[in-house]
């Protein structure tokens, strides 16, 4: 929470120079919102006196202004989610329905392989119009996103760029990830390391280098880059998350929770977190464990793929082969080129055969 102490702030507006301690909260106010006490004589927010108050205020201000931020991104999500539900239920319906194994069809009568080819006949005249019509009704949603992302200019946040410094590690960073997308590694960490040597208190570049050997499988080297960013920042949530998935990639699965837990402390929606404690979870056979937070990830992001494999691979474990291919080909609509869900989708298809 910011600290009274913290806004000794100076008041610009003609050259008054004094401590600002009035802040102005009126909705329509189109004046300086933070003034010192001879703006306020000057008749400043005269029409609207009810909205100033002492700037000390700003803290509880911003207090529920976060909760309020929270409560809105927990509607949107939980409303993605019942979308998401309901599209897991389509495709299930679908698949239940329309999708016959020639191996069961000794099993069936005359009259049941008859309503089969009716409906799977019927069923032709509907794809396109499915197909049509939620493409429609997905970019008119990503319509939407794009027009509320636009009116409340989100792409214009400032007050986050501390200094030039963060901006300019910021920009190491984002070098060092496109050299490694690129396969360029040993250029991506090149450019980290220039970074630290020259600022080795730089948390974001050591954090960043350990991100690099952790994708390069030197997970012992790479804790050792997290350990250093975590010396300087204790509760910097990624560096924490990025060492407990270390740990778990070298099946130390109850210290990598460990690390995971202090990550979903400082922020219980990381959804890393949530995806890599489920992993450890999972690999240590705690399958029902595994799932409620896999759950909780998907909540927070319905389409992040590594959650979703995860409670895939977990209902494979418990021989629950339709509802894990639900997930499999979740995962294989967001990324048609994944061979390892193919793989899993044609076990799954297989184990169902009669």
């Amino acid at each position: 929470m910011i600290q009274q102490q913290n806004l000794k702030l100076i008041c610009l507006q003609d050259g008054h120079q004094d401590d600002i301690d009035m802040i102005c909260y009126n909705q329509y106010c189109k004046e300086f919102r933070l003034n010192c006490f001879q703006c306020i004589k000057k008749g400043i927010h005269f029409a609207h006196q009810g909205d100033v108050e002492k700037i000390n205020s700003i803290v509880e201000f911003m207090d529920n202004q976060n909760i309020e931020c929270d409560n809105l991104i927990d509607n949107l999500i939980t409303k993605i989610e019942s979308v998401n539900q309901q599209f897991s239920q389509l495709l299930s319906g679908i698949r239940k329905k329309y999708s016959l194994q020639k191996e069961r069809l000794k099993y069936l009568n005359s009259e049941q392989i008859n309503d089969f080819l009716n409906s799977f006949i019927q069923f032709t005249e509907y794809k396109e119009q499915i197909i049509a019509n939620i493409s429609e009704q997905i970019q008119n949603l990503n319509k939407s996103f794009d027009n509320f992302y636009q009116q409340l200019q989100l792409s214009s946040i400032n007050y986050y760029q501390i200094n030039d410094q963060n901006s300019t590690t910021k920009d190491c960073c984002n070098q060092g990830y496109q050299l490694y997308l690129d396969g360029k590694y040993d250029q991506a960490i090149e450019i980290l390391d220039k970074s630290i040597q020259q600022d080795p208190k730089d948390h974001l570049s050591l954090w960043c280098k350990g991100d690099q050997l952790k994708r390069l499988n030197l997970f012992e080297e790479a804790i050792t880059f997290l350990d250093k960013a975590l010396a300087i920042d204790p509760k910097h949530v990624d560096s924490l998350c990025w060492k407990g998935d270390c740990l778990r990639r070298l099946n130390k699965h109850e210290d990598a929770i460990t690390w995971l837990d202090k990550a979903l402390a400082i922020d219980s929606k990381h959804v890393y977190s949530l995806c890599w404690k489920g992993e450890c979870l999972r690999q240590m056979k705690k399958y029902n464990e595994s799932i409620k937070l896999l759950d909780q990830a998907l909540l927070i992001d319905p389409q992040h793929i590594s959650s979703l494999k995860s409670k895939g691979f977990c209902l494979e474990y418990q021989l629950k082969y339709k509802e894990a291919l639900i997930y499999y080909e979740l995962v294989l609509m967001l990324n048609p080129n994944d061979q390892w869900t193919k793989i899993k989708i044609d076990f799954c298809k297989n184990q169902l055969k009669p």
